[in-house]
């Protein structure tokens, strides 16, 4: 497989598990605000809620970047 291929078909698997990823955690992120019963502003929820939806989207871009760069690494050391 090519690596452009490889990469590509990474970038559409990432996002097929990023959106159930997002969808728990924003659940999550309501069950918590609901449970300490503080209300909080509306600007505040939706900073919190952009956080959480772009940290999750960087911090799995970056790890898959990464494992991806890893493993074209180990394969062009083992062909060496």
């Amino acid at each position: 497989m090519k690596r452009k291929t490889l990469r590509v078909l990474a970038f559409y698997g990432m996002h097929i598990v990023y959106f159930p990823l997002l969808i728990v955690s924003l659940r999550l992120f309501t069950y918590m605000r609901v449970a300490f019963t503080d209300e909080w502003p509306g600007w505040l929820t939706g900073v919190a809620t952009l956080a959480i939806a772009g940290g999750l989207y960087v911090f799995m871009g970056y790890r898959l970047t990464r494992w991806l760069n890893h493993a074209e690494g180990a394969k062009l050391d083992g062909s060496r």
